[in-house]
């Protein structure tokens, strides 16, 4: 019996955000998908269910023969609705001189508890139900995995866990660059821009965190105290702002610049609404060339490990003294 396959269809993502626009990821409201395509899954799934019409005896043996019906018999007789209705006692349409005039009638779509039965033949047939996010979703209809390779997935998980090193990071935005180049696809090419720039703020987060001393290690012993302190960090690192005053007061110096914080905020909020031509986005009527974008942030990782390196020699000399 055949089971439900998602790449036979459209199947719409939705993309979802976090509060300063950073993207967590795709979501898929499969009920959505289960009302939308309904008769399509079924005939995918080699399912005839001839709503409304009237089956003489040979078009109801066929009906009940269907290799789901024999291998679940119970979908005729248990699942019922409208009293005590089932498909094995589906009404007669009009009385018959012989059994070669049988008529019998299917129910209606419509007709009440319907769903029911629709929903056990989704759940056999493995048709997925509810909301889906990112993590769940079969990787093609994920969005990281589109632009973030298999081999790659370690990688993944760490900066989202603020571990990403400078050296890491240029590597990762070097390949990205190449891959860039070479697509075509211009949703691809977009997001692939999109990545890198939300790679940065990964790049800042995990430069600050490492900076901080880890909250364990502190004198800060009183429950609640901790949690303040803790909310107020992860409140700071989530947005351009925070991070850039963070960065200032661990470091004595702002932040090298990035002037492409309007671009990654039109991107993350609403990446459909740029056109592309080759390397050259245009967005809210301002043009970016992508390949420079992508230098700046290179020159950006740059000048940031610089700092980094300044300040830990600082350190150094302290500790010497």
């Amino acid at each position: 019996m055949k089971k439900f396959n998602h790449r036979d269809f459209d199947i719409e993502t939705e993309l979802i955000t976090t509060r300063d626009g950073s993207i967590r990821g795709n979501l898929v409201n499969w009920d959505t998908v289960r009302r939308f395509q309904e008769e399509d899954i079924l005939e995918s799934l080699d399912i005839y269910l001839p709503w409304g019409e009237e089956l003489d005896l040979w078009g109801y043996m066929e009906f009940i023969d269907q290799q789901i019906f024999r291998e679940y018999p119970e979908l005729l007789t248990e699942y019922k609705y409208d009293g005590d209705f089932s498909f094995e006692n589906m009404r007669f349409s009009q009385v018959a001189k012989s059994i070669y005039d049988i008529s019998i009638e299917f129910p209606a779509r419509e007709d009440y508890g319907i769903d029911n039965i629709i929903d056990a033949i989704f759940e056999i047939c493995e048709v997925p139900k509810g909301t889906m996010e990112e993590e769940d979703l079969p990787s093609d209809l994920q969005f990281w995995p589109s632009f973030i390779s298999d081999e790659d997935n370690d990688f993944y998980i760490s900066i989202t866990e603020h571990e990403l090193k400078v050296n890491d990071f240029q590597a990762k935005i070097k390949k990205l660059k190449d891959e860039i180049i070479q697509e075509r696809d211009e949703l691809k090419k977009k997001s692939m821009l999109l990545t890198c720039l939300i790679l940065v703020e990964s790049l800042v987060t995990s430069v600050i965190l490492d900076k901080m001393p880890n909250i364990d290690s502190t004198n800060i012993k009183d429950i609640y105290h901790r949690k303040v302190v803790q909310e107020s960090i992860i409140s700071s690192v989530r947005n351009h702002a925070g991070r850039n005053k963070l960065f200032s007061q661990y470091f004595g110096e702002p932040l090298p610049q990035q002037s492409w914080i309007s671009l990654r905020n039109s991107l993350a909020h609403d990446i459909g609404n740029s056109k592309l031509n080759k390397n050259i986005i245009n967005v809210h009527g301002k043009d970016y060339n992508i390949i420079s974008v992508i230098d700046k942030i290179t020159n950006f990782s740059n000048e940031l490990s610089k700092i980094i390196d300044k300040t830990a020699d600082c350190s150094d000399e302290n500790n010497m003294i």
